[in-house]
């Protein structure tokens, strides 16, 4: 059974939530110690979320293990969701999507905003995702495809499209923010699946997604 099957058949739903059965291969409560190289799915480490290049971290920083398994619980969602893309044969075989911020940790004066994209995404709620095509450059214009087809096929709590042109010369940019909610020991969650566009840090729809064009 494909990866992609394997996430899709294994989701049982109930009134108001949704409950995921892992793989018992990767299932981090099945791992004697969570670190990097905690394997969360095929060619899927901990350690593709720390080495986002927006946000380079470790998990140094959390000596508490049961804090550190639940991470692995968030992060186990996330990296279902990659390998619906790494193992796909079809419109994104040639792309190679890429961890642009993944687990996120906080400056020793920082305050985050609870509930907010980086407070969740020192939890590992949240990813911000590129593709790559073959020659290694960003694909702004597959990421609408993207953000389609993870809206169609997998379970999240929330999508972000986010556009913006802070580059420099003024040029799109475009990611996905990929929400998962707080699961239990059980991977037990509310997958609500809502929908967002941002652009430049406004949102322009909720419920539904938009394309901007270069």
């Amino acid at each position: 059974m494909s990866d992609f099957n394997f996430y899709n058949s294994y989701f049982k739903p109930n009134p108001g939530i949704k409950t995921i059965v892992p793989d018992p291969v990767y299932n981090p409560n099945n791992a004697p110690f969570i670190s990097s190289g905690t394997k969360l799915a095929r060619g899927v480490s901990i350690g593709k979320f720390l080495g986002g290049v927006g946000e380079k971290t470790n998990m140094n920083h959390i000596t508490d293990n049961a804090e550190r398994l639940q991470i692995a619980r968030q992060l186990y969602l996330q990296a279902m969701a990659m390998n619906t893309v790494n193992t796909d044969l079809g419109k994104f075989a040639s792309k190679r999507l890429i961890v642009v911020e993944g687990l996120y940790k906080k400056g020793p004066e920082e305050t985050l905003v609870s509930g907010g994209l980086n407070d969740l995404a020192t939890k590992g709620r949240v990813v911000v995702y590129q593709l790559l095509n073959e020659a290694g450059i960003p694909d702004h214009a597959s990421m609408f495809d993207l953000a389609v087809y993870w809206k169609d096929s997998i379970l999240f709590e929330k999508l972000i499209l986010d556009y913006d042109r802070y580059n420099v010369d003024g040029s799109l940019e475009c990611h996905v923010i990929l929400q998962m909610p707080q699961v239990d020991s059980t991977y037990k969650g509310s997958f609500s699946k809502q929908l967002e566009t941002r652009y430049n840090g406004s949102i322009q729809t909720t419920g539904e997604l938009i394309e901007i064009l270069a």
